[in-house]
């Protein structure tokens, strides 16, 4: 048939045009006269995974083999053709690229987000965005919707990202065949996307026409030829559906048979076909994986983020520490507490190894992971992060956790990013939403000289809504406070004696008011005079906005304390946060969360009991990476306890 030499004729080309190809290592065979490579499956293997692996189209696999793929038993044999007969790769010319929409992006404001951040994840100006969107000149609210023009040019800035809302119905095989492009590339585009992560209202890039090699396969088919024709005079009543009947032809078949007739005309005469039913090879598109559901996405997925599909005994946690100045107390005591947290791990199933690394020397902290192979990296820079190190984890796929820097933004446009010390835009809005729920009511007053620097104060006072006071310390202790009253005071001051007399002041108004209530809301430098006005602190019932506390007398922060004494002969060194324990809570959270996700923190690390800093990964965008939202409001109560409320 004329299809099967065209076939044959394309893979011969191929064969002259790509010598190098000499395919897989593998045995062969001859069944009915063609020959075909055999595999023998082993455990864990996977369809997509077995073919990938031998260059082989999915589908095709699926087709010749369909019993053995709908089980994969150990042990079963595949056949595959020797030869690229099955698999034409056309030019990518051939399939005229699809016209992109250029539907706007409808963007539904986060808490915690700027106009800032949301121009930095669209890749467009901030004259773009306020063009679109006018009022976010004067600030944006959670909730609200924006919405923003999409142009040529955009896309063409973006790398060829179009991005897409994703509407009722979607999946990401459709969207795949709808913008020319695979499943395999608008994952990689969108880390943060699964086939379980795929949410009506999401943004997803989309890589438009990037599917430059259009497979097509050969399938056997049914088609209706011509075996005879007759001819037939149309009556004066007579209708396409009228002569079909007399005729016992199908209808469908007599109008294609009469093409250019739109409707038989009295007297005139008209083909009559007998049609008769054959099997012959067919092109068509192969899809980009061999069936469809969950499991075929689900490989591709793990393909595409080195998803480790292990048991897991066989599992391996190969940590990095790449320390900012190995000589410094902050780093030998993160690394004293890192260790010490791992004694808890050794019974584990899988294994663990530590490897460190001076920050410090780029080159040859390049040289020693590349070598290590490290599957999670953590860094305790806290300034300047290192851009190399973003790099290493984009270009490896390896989780880049950093640890101190809160200034720092690759988490915005680096998928493997991971920002412990939740970003200061989050931080200000959850805090500020916690405590205008904590204290709804409440009279608000403002004490000590206004710090235009602080970005906290204005949500706080936009979120309780009602009328607010400006008051100095003096102002306030002399103010008259309503028996029946509840205030809340936000405290201006970071320095420690200006801190002491908004205390003092909070005394004073409290002795002349004992019945109102009145609670303080200090700055987060103030978890540093926690020891030495801790007392006035209690007295003047002070919540402290935190992204972290090590509380020395709670149950948990004692005995981390004795053991560290126990292994290390001296009690950790205090400060803030409490370096030991940060490395601590690094080592309890991480450590399991590779192990247990196989180094897919899309699907959520378990949570982990935290010594100062609480834990939890969320994704700014599908392709941006992670942040932790989690923070605290700690509060010194009036009966002298202290506890740490948790902000999410």
């Amino acid at each position: 048939m004329e299809i099967k030499r065209r076939i044959i004729a394309a893979a011969a080309l191929a064969a002259l045009t790509t010598p190098a190809f000499a395919g897989p290592d593998l045995p062969k065979v001859e069944i009915l006269g063609k020959e075909y490579y055999y595999y023998e499956v082993k455990k864990g293997d996977s369809v997509y995974g077995i073919a990938k692996q031998f260059d082989w189209d999915p589908q095709e696999l699926v087709r010749l083999n369909p019993g053995t793929t709908s089980s994969l038993e150990k042990g079963a044999r595949l056949y595959y053709p020797t030869g690229r007969v099955v698999v034409i790769a056309t030019t990518p010319d051939a399939e005229a690229p699809v016209e992109i929409p250029f539907e706007p992006i409808t963007h539904i404001v986060k808490r915690g987000e700027t106009p800032y951040s949301i121009a930095r994840r669209y890749n467009i100006s901030l004259d773009t965005l306020y063009a679109n969107h006018p009022s976010a000149k004067y600030g944006i609210k959670a909730g609200e919707t924006i919405v923003i023009k999409q142009q040529a040019d955009m896309v063409d800035r973006n790398g060829g990202f179009y991005y897409y809302t994703v509407k009722p119905g979607d999946t990401l095989f459709a969207l795949s065949r709808k913008y020319n492009t695979t499943v395999e590339k608008i994952l990689a585009a969108n880390p943060g996307v699964s086939e379980k992560h795929f949410r009506i209202g999401d943004s997803v890039r989309i890589p438009v026409n990037t599917d430059t090699a259009r497979r097509v396969k050969t399938v056997l088919a049914e088609e209706k030829r011509v075996e005879s024709l007759d001819t037939y005079r149309v009556g004066k009543n007579d209708t396409w559906a009228t002569i079909a009947e007399k005729t016992g032809t199908d209808e469908e078949d007599l109008r294609r048979a009469n093409g250019d007739l739109s409707a038989p005309g009295n007297n005139q005469l008209v083909a009559v076909p007998t049609m008769r039913t054959v099997q012959v090879e067919k092109e068509v598109d192969a899809d980009d994986f061999p069936t469809q559901g969950e499991e075929s996405v689900q490989e591709i997925y793990d393909s595409v983020h080195a998803v480790e599909k292990v048991p897991m005994e066989e599992r391996q946690v190969r940590v990095a520490l790449v320390l900012d100045d190995p000589a410094s107390k902050r780093d030998s005591e993160f690394v004293k507490g890192f260790m010490l947290a791992l004694n808890d791990y050794k019974d584990t199933p899988y294994k663990i190894s530590l490897k460190l690394e001076r920050g410090s020397d780029e080159s040859a902290a390049l040289a020693s992971l590349k070598e290590y192979n490290p599957n999670l990296v953590i860094s305790t820079a806290d300034r300047n992060f290192p851009a190399w190190l973003g790099d290493y984890g984009q270009q490896t796929k390896t989780e880049i956790v950093n640890v101190y820097d809160v200034k720092n933004e690759l988490y915005l446009e680096n998928p493997q990013m991971v920002q412990v010390l939740t970003p200061t835009n989050f931080f200000n809005e959850s805090t500020a939403a916690e405590i205008a729920k904590r204290f709804e009511g409440r009279t608000l007053v403002f004490v000590g000289e206004p710090d235009a620097q602080d970005t906290l104060a204005p949500l706080v006072k936009e979120q309780m809504m009602g009328a607010s006071l400006e008051l100095s310390a003096e102002e306030f202790s002399a103010l008259p406070l309503e028996e029946s009253g509840s205030y809340l005071v936000y405290a201006w001051p970071t320095a420690q004696g200006d801190i002491e007399r908004v205390l003092d002041a909070v005394a004073t108004a409290r002795s002349n008011s004992p019945v109102a209530e009145v609670a303080v809301v200090g700055r987060p430098n103030w978890i540093v005079y926690t020891e030495s006005l801790g007392s006035k602190m209690h007295d003047a019932d002070v919540y402290i906005p935190s992204r972290f506390y090590f509380d020395f007398d709670s149950n948990e922060g004692r005995g981390f304390v004795s053991d560290f004494t126990a292994v290390y002969g001296y009690a950790p060194v205090k400060s803030y946060p409490l370096y030991a324990a940060v490395g601590f809570d690094m080592a309890n959270y991480f450590v399991p969360g590779v192990a247990v996700t196989g180094g897919d923190f899309n699907h959520g690390v378990p949570d982990a009991d935290s010594l100062q800093t609480a834990m939890r990964m969320e994704r700014v965008s599908n392709w941006s990476g992670f942040y932790n939202p989690v923070t605290y409001l700690v509060r010194l109560t009036p009966y002298g306890s202290t506890d740490k409320i948790i902000v999410k």
